[in-house]
């Protein structure tokens, strides 16, 4: 028997052996092993001991860095990460390396704090890296730093802010970057420097904002080729929009505005700017350097210069050479070249600006055709020690003496509203169908189709007719109470247009009784910017307006404005208690008046509306009052003042919109300036 208990014992060891080594062991490590696919996890609740999965998230971003290899995907789980992150190892061609937030998730990484002041660094030479939907702040340094000969990167839905600079690149080639956004960091948002920076893509990027000791540009290049701006923005930089001596560089549908110094300051051979709006920058809106090529293709330059008193546009100004950077086949060489400046200018706006256009005495016009000039009466273009004003340009004096400005003319270009930023083209702009159609592009900024109508049209927009937008209409203020203007039901309506710089042909004024109401046509098309109206006392009156151009086009309406017409002190909805007093006042709202001097009187309304107001008389022998809204007191109003006034609105609130009661109570109270207890009571002006 005691044989048969211990051969039981040695086999229940012998079955617990094999469970642990073959289902435990074995499971364990197969639970904890490398995983043998292409995405790993990092979560500010994981374990670096973990193996990264999305059950078992690694902690620290950089642990996964160490151990991702090519071909894998890190996924960033939400949260802020202290970190900052160094990229030491390389994908291959067919197998990049990538890191993103994990399925839509907004992940932080900041510098707050941390020793190093860079946030993402990627070593010299590392490459096929790709970078997605991530957001860095706080770094001293740049937000993500590539140390140079970095190839094959892609930045893609990046937000950079609150660093020293947002994207640094010391060289790199082969560099995509898209929907990101660099704003308020103390140095530029891209920074090339040294460079170079070859065959490169930003699309639709954002650099805004930056500014610092120094000036911060928005997108600066020191030297590289082959770069394409697409539909990126430079806005508010305390440096230039856009600033470089790049080679082959095109900007298309980018937008440079209101930066402190250029929108864009460029030096460099074809160089290519393409229906671009160039916008109230503080000195010239395009500073183009010697030694180099341009062509500028329906683009806009409007309102530049006006701070600094600079030029639109200004070619080969500065000096006449300028470094110039070719390759051979391993670094840049550094050879001075020709100071002469190429330039081609075709169906662009220059507008509003402090100054004209520009030409250098190393400036060599190839092609100045189809452009229209409306900056400065006096100079629209300075050329050749001389300047060509507007009637030098519509005589042909220009094209005289230099050969150029076929089709080119001076006139306003009528943009939809230009004050506020619309530059879209008026139906009646002088710049459709007027373009050149050789070379221009086939899309305009906004991505319709060129041309449309009879032919491709001057500047970046492309309108099939141009835009049915003439001056715009408003109401000008009015009281929110006709007691406050008139004594009578008569009050006076007056409205204005704006936009285009063009006065209305005519207006359209419409009226509404209640905000329920029906729009009704009061004055369907007149010249007047002002008429009386007649009401009723009760009511709630709104007002729209709208405007036409010499060409009949009706613009939209206007926002409405209200007025409130009172109740009378003599209105059967009016409810009096007590001991009230009546009499006729010419001053008076309908020239009637209410007055109590006793402490037992009371007067009430039930109404429906959304705000509620008492108007009544104040002077020197004027008592106190209590108003009551739904049953709940609200004030004490006291009418005392030291000269008398007339329909004053001693007291107004505003409703959820329903049924309400108004009460007011005397108690024979004054204060003790006051001569009197009298409480007047002249109208109850209602909301509906």
């Amino acid at each position: 028997m005691e044989a048969m208990i211990i051969l039981g014992i040695l086999l229940l060891l012998a079955w617990a052996f094999v469970f642990y080594y073959f289902f435990w062991a074995k499971g364990k490590q197969s639970i904890f092993m490398r995983r043998e696919n292409n995405g790993y996890v990092v979560a500010t609740w994981g374990d670096d001991a973990n193996p990264g999965s999305l059950a078992a998230p690694w902690r620290t971003i950089q642990h996964a860095l160490e151990e991702i290899r090519p071909g894998e995907r890190l996924m960033i789980r939400e949260g802020t990460y202290n970190e900052s992150l160094t990229f030491k190892k390389s994908g291959t061609g067919d197998k990049t390396v990538a890191v993103s937030a994990y399925q839509g998730e907004k992940v932080i990484l900041d510098g707050r704090g941390l020793d190093w002041q860079y946030g993402l660094n990627l070593e010299f030479g590392v490459s096929y890296i790709r970078l997605e939907n991530l957001v860095l702040k706080n770094f001293a340094g740049a937000g993500i730093a590539l140390w140079g000969a970095n190839n094959s990167l892609a930045l893609e839905g990046v937000e950079i802010f609150d660093c020293g600079e947002a994207l640094h690149i010391v060289s790199a080639e082969n560099l995509q970057v898209g929907d990101s956004y660099f704003h308020n960091n103390a140095g530029g948002g891209l920074v090339v420097s040294p460079g170079p920076l070859d065959r490169a893509v930003f699309s639709n990027v954002r650099s805004s904002y930056n500014e610092g000791p120094g000036r911060a540009d928005g997108f600066s290049v020191e030297s590289g080729r082959e770069i394409l701006f697409d539909r990126c923005a430079a806005d508010h930089n305390s440096g230039s929009g856009f600033k470089g001596q790049a080679l082959d560089t095109t900007m298309a549908a980018c937008v440079t505005r209101k930066n402190k110094y250029n929108g864009v300051k460029w030096h460099g051979e074809e160089c290519r700017l393409v229906n671009c709006v160039v916008d109230g920058n503080g000195m010239a809106g395009i500073d183009l350097g010697s030694g180099g090529s341009y062509a500028l293709t329906n683009n806009l330059v409007i309102k530049c210069g006006i701070p600094g008193g600079d030029y639109g546009l200004k070619i080969a100004t500065g000096a006449g050479l300028l470094l110039d950077f070719h390759y051979d086949g391993v670094a840049p060489v550094e050879n001075l070249v020709s100071g002469e400046a190429r330039i081609s200018l075709v169906n662009n706006i220059f507008a509003y600006n402090y100054g004209g256009v520009r030409f250098g005495s190393a400036a060599i016009i190839e092609r100045e055709e189809h452009n229209i000039y409306w900056s400065r009466e006096d100079a629209e273009i300075t050329a050749n020690q001389r300047s060509y004003s507007r009637n030098d340009l519509a005589c042909g004096t220009w094209s005289k003496e230099t050969g150029k400005g076929r089709h080119s003319f001076a006139g306003d270009p009528l943009f939809i509203d230009h004050e506020r930023g619309d530059y879209r083209l008026a139906r009646n702009s002088p710049a459709i169908d007027r373009g050149a159609e050789e070379g221009a592009p086939q899309a305009d900024f906004s991505g319709n189709v060129r041309p449309q109508g009879k032919g491709f049209d001057i500047g970046p927009y492309e309108e099939a007719e141009g835009s049915i937008l003439p001056p715009w209409a408003f109401i000008t203020a009015l009281p929110l109470y006709s007691s406050e203007v008139s004594t009578s039901l008569k009050f006076r309506v007056e409205w204005l247009a704006a936009g285009n710089g063009r006065e209305a042909a005519g207006f359209n004024i419409q009226v509404k009784d209640g905000a329920g109401g029906n729009w009704q046509d009061w004055l369907a098309d007149t010249g007047e910017n002002g008429r009386l109206f007649v009401g009723i006392d009760g009511h709630t009156y709104y007002f729209r307006a709208r405007a036409k151009d010499v060409l009949g086009n009706w613009g939209e309406w206007s926002e409405p404005v209200c007025i409130i017409t009172p109740l009378d002190d003599q209105s059967d909805l009016i409810r009096y208690a007590g001991e009230w007093g009546f009499i006729k006042d010419e001053n008076a709202y309908l020239e009637t008046i209410h007055y109590a001097y006793s402490s037992n009187a009371s007067a009430s309304i039930n109404f429906y509306g959304s705000a509620v107001a008492w108007i009544a008389g104040t002077g020197p022998d004027r008592g106190q009052a209590v108003v009551f809204v739904d049953g709940k007191s609200r004030t004490t109003v006291d009418l005392y003042s030291s000269v008398h006034r007339h329909r004053v609105t001693v007291f107004a609130v505003d409703l959820p919109e329903g049924a309400h009661t108004l009460r007011i109570e005397t108690g024979g109270n004054k204060n003790t300036t006051s001569l009197g207890c009298r409480v007047d009571l002249d109208g109850i002006a209602i909301k509906n």
